[in-house]
């Protein structure tokens, strides 16, 4: 029965712990059913937050996606849904960054220790490569284990990034290569936080040496109201720019400098941005360009040349010479004025601009002689110089100089009518050597002449066969001596006796012969001044230079008219002799011959004085064409200076300056009157190259008794003379011989025997060498042409003197 007792009690045991069992398992069963449904809650919230995220969210297990969000395709462009075993999640990481991804994921499979962020970059379906951020960690799914991933677009971000990167690099850069110095300092005290190497350059101190101090310690502002001023500027206005400054340097050395600054945040305080720049060479080349302008200025104002700026042809801008050759008050009178205003016309204006303008665009100086305006009216020659100021455009303005060239170019007239006289010179001596060498042989053809007709007319008496015929050959003789005598004048060559002359005088002695001579429908006006007018002349030829005026006079009047002579003393200053070639300053006395016919063309005033030059027809009676040069030559071989004036229709004016006689003096040489010829038996050595003249003088000598040695040049008449000394009595001697000369000739005689008698035989234009060869020695001369009483003469007198 106890057996029965305990089982039932077990039973009863058993069946409560059934029952607490059953209540348990209920319990379970209720909370398992409650489980399961939070678990499907939660699970439909969290695939509507996947679905509803922004980052791309996926499960991958072997490889494979298990699991994705809407946020997949977003970003990567694939479906992950549709892929097969064959396409694993590693196709789309760039291949740079597929190693390291699958790497991390190896080691958490292994439960090793990985990041759980990292960055990597895919490539989406598009082919475009984008930066993501991956969140990766190990999940079991479906009682395996698998890799639950998320993916966050960082592209943006990155690119900026790299922008800040880049900007920050390039900033640093600036920061170090700008050659300003840039500083980064607090406010409060001006700590210097960070400078770069234009600030080390700058200032001498170092990087190290400025971070462990401030502006204020270095003591970088030479002036300390300049900081007061910065620091008022950024308080006020956050930023200053440009502000000239003193900045000490390291040296102590003050430079000039500009500021500018600016307020800036670093970890959200205010900070000071700096920048320095030197501008101390800059200032001392501004203190230099002011200096040289300056002097421009200066050198403007003091320059002889007028300078303007035109723009658009209207005056900007002119110096105070411009100012002054134009007549102007002041200099800001021109401003305004058309340009053409300094032209006397139009044409002028239109003339020069021809010439100038179209050059501008060139950038060369183009220049031009031109007639100007001044502001009175009055016309002056100038040149004007002319350049674009900037010749690509023309219309920022030119710039001219002008000079009045007035007295530049009455100097080169002056000049030209010096070069005009200076021709005329050298073409009168020309021609005078070249007549002179003809009238020398000339005479010597003459000698013969009248020798020979002479010796005939010595055997004939008048009315005799041939004395007529011989004395017309002795007369044109004669008159060829005096056309030669002409020639010689105009050579400045002829030989005169001067002596001191009044020339009132003279004149009043021509007036008488021209009053007889010229037509009564000729007026003679003479005005000759009281006061002496003494000159040193040769009267025969001063009364034929009158005669030669007066002759020329009376064939520009032929219809009458009036011929005036005056006479005055005048002073000849430097200006009037720099201007008239040969002419020396002084007191000289001056004649004026004029007449009122009818003028000399200009044409023909450059040849008047031309030898054999004339205007009538070519007759022997009315002219040789040397009238007015034997003028000039008689002026001119008196130390004279002649000029002429004339004007068709108006008559013409010539007028003689004379030196004035100041000292008396008496002629070296003056030929003696030849008395009566008479022959002789003396020996004479005869010296002459001349044969037909040597044959006529030794057949004169022998016909009037001498014995006659001859030698045709100087050498010849030495080595005659040593042999045949003690028998010669005289010598006639030539000059102008070849090998030697008659003067070399003489002095070797008088080596020999200094008591030898010499008569010198001379042609024309040789008066200065008789004077020399009488002062050596010789006792007489004669010229040729000769004739044979004036030989025999000669020859008697020197042989007869002591």
């Amino acid at each position: 029965m106890q057996d029965q007792e305990k089982t039932k009690e077990q039973l009863i045991d058993e069946l409560n712990k059934m029952r607490s069992k059953v209540a348990e398992f209920e319990t379970t069963r209720v909370k398992l059913l409650n489980t399961e449904k939070t678990s499907k809650e939660l699970l439909s919230n969290y695939r509507q937050m996947t679905e509803t995220a922004s980052e791309a969210i996926f499960v991958i297990q072997d490889g494979l996606i298990k699991f994705e969000n809407k946020a997949c395709l977003a970003i990567t462009g694939y479906d992950f849904g549709a892929w097969t075993s064959s396409s694993p999640i590693q196709d789309i990481i760039h291949p740079d960054d597929r190693e390291m991804a699958t790497e991390y994921h190896k080691r958490r499979v292994l439960g090793e220790k990985t990041p759980h962020r990292y960055e990597l970059r895919i490539v989406c379906k598009d082919g475009n490569v984008k930066w993501v951020e991956m969140n990766a960690s190990m999940i079991m799914w479906s009682g395996k284990p698998a890799g639950l991933g998320m993916i966050t677009d960082i592209t943006d971000r990155k690119l900026a990034e790299s922008d800040l990167k880049s900007s920050e690099e390039k900033f640093s850069k600036a920061f170090q290569s700008s050659p300003d110095a840039i500083i980064i300092s607090r406010t409060t005290d001006g700590r210097l936080l960070d400078v770069n190497e234009g600030f080390s350059l700058i200032s001498g101190y170092s990087r190290d040496e400025a971070l462990q101090s401030s502006t204020i310690a270095l003591k970088l502002w030479a002036n300390q109201q300049d900081r007061e001023t910065v620091i008022a500027a950024l308080q006020e206005k956050k930023s200053i720019r440009d502000y000239e400054f003193s900045f000490r340097i390291k040296s102590g050395k003050i430079l000039n400098c500009l500021y500018s600054g600016e307020i800036i945040l670093i970890g959200g305080k205010p900070h000071i941005l700096s920048v320095v720049r030197d501008i101390t060479e800059r200032k001392q080349a501004e203190e230099t360009l002011k200096e040289r302008e300056q002097m421009l200025r200066t050198i403007l104002s003091i320059s002889p040349v007028g300078i303007g700026l035109t723009q658009d042809r209207v005056m900007k801008w002119v110096n105070e010479a411009w100012v002054r050759i134009f007549g102007f008050q002041d200099e800001g009178e021109p401003i305004g004025l058309d340009a053409r205003h300094v032209y006397p016309s139009e044409k002028e204006y239109a003339r020069v601009g021809r010439i100038l303008y179209p050059k501008l665009e060139t950038g060369v100086t183009t220049e031009v002689d031109a007639s100007f305006q001044r502001k009175d009216g009055s016309v002056f020659d100038g040149h004007i110089r002319m350049r674009a100021i900037n010749p690509s455009d023309p219309s920022q303005g030119t710039i001219a100089s002008i000079s009045d060239i007035t007295e530049r170019k009455q100097a080169e007239q002056e000049r030209e009518n010096l070069r005009a006289q200076l021709l005329q010179s050298q073409k009168m001596e020309t021609m005078g050597t070249l007549a002179t060498g003809i009238a020398h042989d000339f005479n010597n053809m003459l000698t013969i002449i009248l020798g020979f007709s002479d010796m005939l007319l010595a055997d004939k008496n008048k009315g005799d066969h041939g004395y007529e015929e011989l004395q017309k050959i002795v007369k044109t003789s004669q008159d060829a001596a005096d056309l030669v005598q002409k020639i010689r004048i105009f050579g400045t060559k002829a030989e005169m006796n001067l002596v001191p002359l009044d020339l009132n005088h003279q004149i009043n002695q021509v007036t008488k012969i021209l009053s007889s001579t010229l037509p009564k429908m000729i007026e003679m006006d003479i005005h000759l001044t009281k006061d002496p007018v003494i000159i040193r002349a040769d009267s025969s030829q001063i009364a034929q230079m009158v005669m030669n005026l007066a002759v020329n006079a009376n064939e520009a009047m032929p219809q009458g008219g009036r011929l005036s002579i005056l006479t005055e003393n005048i002073v000849m200053d430097d200006d009037y002799c720099r201007l008239h070639l040969g002419v020396k300053p002084g007191p000289h006395v001056l004649l004026t011959v004029s007449d009122t016919g009818r003028g000399i063309d200009k044409g023909l005033m450059e040849r008047i004085f031309d030898p054999f030059y004339s205007t009538k027809m070519r007759d022997y009676h009315k002219g040789t064409g040397l009238g007015l040069s034997v003028v000039q030559g008689i002026v001119q071989q008196h130390g004279g200076h002649i000029t002429v004036e004339s004007e068709v229709g108006k008559g013409t004016f010539f007028r003689m300056y004379f030196p004035a006689l100041e000292v008396e003096k008496v002629p070296e040489y003056v030929e003696k009157e030849i008395p009566y010829p008479a022959g002789g038996t003396e020996t004479i050595l005869l010296v002459e190259d001349m044969v037909l003249v040597r044959d006529l003088v030794v057949t004169i000598l022998e016909t009037f008794g001498y014995t006659v040695l001859s030698a045709g040049d100087g050498q010849e008449a030495l080595e005659v003379y040593e042999k045949e000394q003690g028998n010669i009595s005289l010598v006639i001697l030539d000059i102008i011989m070849p090998r030697m000369d008659g003067k070399e000739c003489l002095e070797q005689l008088l080596r020999i025997n200094p008591a030898v008698k010499v008569i010198i035989s001379s042609g024309v234009g040789q008066e200065d060498l008789i004077n020399e060869v009488v002062k050596i020695g010789a006792k007489g001369a004669v010229n040729k042409p000769y004739g044979m009483r004036q030989l025999l003469g000669m020859v008697r007198q020197v042989l007869d003197g002591d």
